[in-house]
């Protein structure tokens, strides 16, 4: 009964094409319905309306005297009668007027009335609710939902009553007395998720799970934490509240007084290592960032359903500029992308921004269909690796290991180019190296005649030009790039895209030689000589293979990923410290020092700390490589003992034997685990020990310096008295002998380098040793030959 407005929301996405055209129908349907405005106006109403109209009316014929007007009837009537006639017509109309004026006053002294008589009892509870509520909300401290809608933010408020407040998922209906005070539902929601604690005025946050993901202004929640106004928490991957405390309004440093959802995504996105803000980026490094601070929340989303799901599958951003993707021209902008890892076989995918976009309406879609069957069908098709079909699922396909730019500036004037490049991945890190040649040639692609030496590169236009590309060899860094690589590369002038034969293998012989000839040299050639750049491109084949990981999660597979990662970092520290210590012990001419000397001590001091470390190191990160392979081998028993038994068979007996091995295989695992554990805090807490004896023996006055004493003391740090101190103190001298000025620490333990000014400058006389150089920072320190520092003759 009005002007009438409808907007229709659609979808650029080609997934939803069906919704998109029935909601297009239905917007032309509803433009051709024709309205009619009237006034709504109530029966109460018209009737007040219509009863004032007659009083009115009647009130201007008692006014007027024309009560009774000239007719036949009243023609022949006497001024008697007609008086009385006048008196009793007027008689009638004051009734009737009073009458009016009755119901007129009666319907309005029923509109005055209070609505409460007139509410139904559900109405009068709800106005009730909505009065405690904003009570509540101006005196209790409460968390308020943040909303990407502006309109949808703080309509859901918890509020804090008790001292303690348990966040989380509820549980079954067997379950209904351990519900959470708070109920989420959702991704990456735990059943005691968090738990906030209310004590003197003063509330704090803690997590409730090991597993549970909290964020606390943009920032990882470890450990209790008190809570101030305006905090952002957010639960899970997209459950974002605020914390308000009307009683205590003191505020984080940096939180503004307004805080919306765009401030609070910025803020997690600032805690990853984006930039948040656009100050003096161009219109392409804002649109960038813009699509990246998009995609942040997207990719969590996608995460968590992938490990709720058991997808095996993680997703993380990529900036890959022009030259990274392998394409020509001047204006190459970068662009966004998202990574998809295979967690079990490391295959990687690189999808456009676009196609993330479509999958995710179909991840959503998925987790949907598997959340509402999960009570019927707990052990649905739909958890697991992906297979075809699958929205998480994608063919294996080449993946572009990195690009080798080569400059051919000596082709204008037809010289050889021969280099090793290094490929560059599209983070800047070097991932091999490729062996390119580049070679001027004649007609039949032999040597080139003196003819065609020339001095200025004008000289070759319009000459004919041959030239031939050969790659001679390739070598990978990584192993798992050894199932397959091949080489692609566009030459100016062809549309064709030209590649090397499919090799396998990490050092790679291709020896792959193409020629391309030009009948005549034109200044656009030239340029690309002078200016251009020869781009390969280097892709790895990728293979879907099964994996013996398979019955581990997609989290304990992350989990791994991260111990993997550091027992490697641990092994390479490891051979670098052993190849220190024994280019210590071999390299150099002995020299003889005083016994006791501030040099000698210092020397087998390195030693023996340096082969200790090594030896203690190599051990424990031996052992915890093997707990690991041992943990998988537990794995994949317990998985073939349950699998063991055939589907038919539920006979009580095979189902009793079968339970104490599972239970001792689990109670293994855990057991190993906890083992794993312990070793990797105890190989880091052990060499914080040694800096701190090695740092207390160095403060001391050099007549206090007792090498038995450090050597005692580092000793009983490996539980092994004498495993270190095999020689004397004359033969270690012998041996080796370092320089260190008291008081500077020794940086072949991985300590922070001591500054220059630590090491006193050798003597013009002395003779070569070898010493510890300070190596640059987070590095160990590697032997260099420089001239030791003064010391007495022998």
């Amino acid at each position: 009964n009005s002007k009438t407005i409808m907007i229709a929301a659609l979808s650029p996405a080609d997934i939803n094409f069906e919704e998109t055209l029935s909601t297009l129908r239905y917007a032309d349907r509803a433009k051709q319905i024709k309205t009619t405005a009237t006034v709504n106006e109530s029966a109460t109403e018209k009737l007040i309306r219509s009863l004032k109209e007659e009083n009115d009316r009647l009130k201007k014929l008692l006014e007027s005297g024309g009560v009774v007007s000239e007719t036949k009837e009243t023609r022949g009537m006497t001024d008697e009668e007609r008086a009385e006639m006048r008196r009793q017509v007027e008689e009638e109309m004051r009734a009737q007027l009073e009458e009016n004026l009755r119901a007129i006053k009666a319907d309005e002294l029923r509109q005055k009335a209070p609505e409460g008589p007139s509410m139904t009892p559900e109405e009068q509870q709800r106005e009730k609710e909505e009065q405690i509520k904003k009570q509540k909300l101006a005196t209790l401290p409460h968390l308020s939902n943040l909303n990407e809608d502006p309109l949808l933010c703080g309509l859901v408020a918890h509020f804090i009553e008790k001292e303690t407040i348990v966040v989380g998922k509820s549980g079954s209906s067997s379950e209904a007395a351990k519900t959470p005070d708070v109920v989420l539902n959702g991704l990456s929601i735990r059943k005691d998720h968090a738990v906030l604690m209310c004590r003197g005025g003063k509330v704090t946050i803690k997590p409730g799970n090991e597993l549970a993901k909290t964020m606390l202004n943009g920032v990882a929640l470890t450990a209790e934490t008190e809570l101030k106004h305006l905090d952002r928490i957010l639960f899970g991957s997209n459950h974002l509240y605020l914390f308000c405390s009307p009683a205590q309004p003191a505020r984080s440093p940096g939180t503004p007084a307004v805080v919306t959802w765009d401030f609070a995504q910025n803020e997690i996105a600032k805690a990853k290592g984006f930039q948040t803000d656009g100050s003096g980026l161009s219109a392409d490094q804002l649109r960038v960032q813009e699509q990246v601070l998009e995609l942040l929340p997207l990719l969590a989303e996608a995460n968590a359903i992938s490990e709720e799901m058991n997808k095996h599958r993680f997703f993380e951003l990529a900036l890959m500029s022009g030259i990274a993707r392998g394409e020509r021209g001047k204006d190459m902008a970068t662009e966004v992308y998202v990574k998809m890892k295979n967690l079990l076989n490391g295959n990687e995918w690189f999808w456009s921004r676009e196609k993330f976009i479509d999958r995710r309406f179909l991840f959503q879609s998925t987790y949907q269909d598997w959340s509402d069957n999960q009570d019927s069908s707990p052990t649905s098709s739909l958890v697991g690796p992906p297979t075809k079909g699958d929205p998480f699922y994608d063919p294996p396909e080449e993946l572009l290991i990195g690009t080798a730019g080569a400059f051919l500036q000596s082709l204008a004037y037809a010289l050889d180019f021969e280099d090793t490049i290094s490929i560059i991945d599209y983070r800047g890190e070097e991932q091999g190296r490729v062996r390119l040649l580049v070679t001027p040639c004649n007609a039949q692609g032999g040597l080139l005649g003196d003819d065609l030496i020339v001095d200025e590169p004008s000289e070759l236009l319009e000459r004919e030009y041959h030239f031939t590309v050969t790659v001679a060899t390739v070598d990978i860094n990584k192993a798992r790039f050894a199932k397959g690589a091949v080489v692609k590369y566009n030459m100016f002038g062809h549309a064709t895209e030209f590649s090397t034969p499919v090799q396998r293998g990490l050092s790679i012989p291709f020896n792959y030689t193409k020629q391309f000839d030009f009948k005549k040299v034109k200044p656009d050639l030239l340029e690309w000589f002078e200016t251009g750049c020869l781009s390969l491109r280097i892709y790895a084949l990728q293979e879907e293979t099964d994996d013996v990981a398979l019955a581990r999660t997609t989290r304990r597979l992350s989990h791994s990923d991260t111990r993997v990662s550091l027992v490697r970092e641990r092994t390479t520290t490891t051979s670098v410290i052993q190849e220190t210590s024994e280019q210590t012990l071999s390299v150099g001419p002995p020299l003889v020092t005083p016994a006791g000397s501030a040099a000698d001590s210092a020397a087998a001091i390195a030693v023996a700390v340096a082969s200790a470390l090594a030896a203690r190191e190599a051990e424990e990160s031996g052992r915890v490589a093997e707990l690991l392979k041992r943990i998988d081998t537990l794995q994949t028993q317990l998985d073939d003992a349950r699998q063991r038994t055939p589907p038919a068979v539920t006979h009580t007996a095979v189902v009793q034997d079968l339970q104490p091995v599972t239970e001792r295989l689990k109670e293994r695992v855990a057991q190993l685990e906890h083992d794993l554990n312990q070793a990797e805090t105890k190989a880091g807490a052990r060499e914080k020990r040694v800096h701190a004896v090695l740092d207390q023996w160095y403060n001391k006055p050099q007549t206090e310096q007792s090498f038995e004493g450090l050597h005692q003391a580092i000793s009983a740090l490996f539980n092994a008295p004498d495993r270190f101190r095999k020689v004397s103190l004359a033969e270690a001298s012998h041996k080796r002998s370092l320089k260190l000025v008291s008081g500077a620490p020794s940086t072949a333990l991985g300590s922070t380098p001591a500054p220059a000014s630590h090491f006193t400058a050798p003597a013009p006389d002395s003779k070569p040793a070898v010493a510890l150089a300070p190596a640059s920072s987070g590095a160990p320190a590697r032997p260099s030959s420089t001239p030791a520092s003064a010391a007495p003759a022998p």
